[in-house]
């Protein structure tokens, strides 16, 4: 009795200890990411990927290989707790309510790292997806921290669904205020973001469900469509045309121009048979 009550013990202090153990598994690995340069990271582990979640304030965005290098390393950085073709998703939320989802592997960390891949390599495999709408373009830099909103800035212009009302309430940090709720959306903060298994519409007013093309086809603005063949050209098209600067040998074939000739030819050998005879009278008559 006294074994079977220590053995029992035992397994509950085992019991009792496991969690402990995965947070500190968590807590470290949210430790190394910390040292990565990521702000508040949060990780949510599964058995084939990851999810990193981390504030990025846009003002302390570093260059584009930076940046590459620091995704390299988070990748990386799962490749002892995740096979190395695992997704491990990097979320990045922006202090302009933007966010920026970007996909790769631990082994495609590696490889930029080991120097496999270069940086355009890199970052062609990576895949982007924004889950906001994402900045409208214009010229100039849209900062409501300092005042700016969309009246006073044409960056901080509104999205076709939104109206510009800095003097409302319900209005965002940009003073805009959405008139129209996008469709298969959720808020995110103060921006909508579009619910799994969707993509924001070319017109950004509300989210359609993700495009799959079927095969012998590609996505292109939007739409699924066969890729273009190549005609077939022949060699001999496309070498150069050379113009023909010489006149057609078909005068040569002529008949009355044969008859000439043999004419010529039979009046030049008669000649030179007579010449012959008269040279010949000539010396027979001298050696008389």
């Amino acid at each position: 009795m006294r074994q079977q009550a220590t053995f029992l013990l035992i397994l509950l202090a085992l019991i009792c200890c496991l969690p402990a153990v995965a947070a500190a598994q968590d807590a470290s690995l949210e430790q190394a990411l910390r040292d990565l340069g990521l702000n508040d990271p949060l990780v949510t582990l599964e058995a084939d990927r990851a999810l990193v979640v981390y504030q990025q304030p846009v003002a302390e965005m570093g260059s584009i290989e930076a940046e590459l290098e620091r995704v390299a390393r988070v990748l990386a950085l799962f490749g002892d707790r995740l096979a190395p073709e695992a997704e491990v998703s990097l979320q990045q939320r922006f202090d302009d309510g933007q966010i920026m989802q970007v996909v790769g592997t631990p082994a495609l960390g590696n490889a930029f790292l080991t120097g496999e891949v270069d940086a355009t390599a890199f970052e062609m495999a990576l895949r982007f997806e924004p889950l906001t709408r994402g900045p409208l373009i214009f010229e100039g830099t849209c900062s409501p921290a300092t005042g700016d909103t969309c009246e006073t800035q044409p960056a901080c212009a509104c999205y076709p669904n939104e109206s510009c009302q800095p003097a409302n309430p319900a209005a965002n940090p940009k003073g805009c205020l959405t008139t129209t709720e996008p469709a298969n959306a959720h808020l995110e903060g103060t921006e909508y973001a579009c619910n799994d298994g969707y993509v924001w519409n070319l017109d950004m007013t509300g989210c359609e469900p993700t495009l799959v093309c079927p095969e012998g086809t590609q996505l292109t603005d939007g739409k699924c469509v066969a890729p273009v063949a190549a005609e077939p050209t022949s060699l001999l098209a496309d070498q150069p045309q050379i113009e023909e600067t010489q006149e057609p040998l078909t005068g040569l074939l002529d008949p009355t121009w044969i008859l000439w000739a043999g004419g010529a030819i039979c009046l030049t050998g008669f000649l030179v048979l007579l010449v012959l005879v008269i040279v010949i009278l000539l010396v027979r008559r001298r050696k008389s």
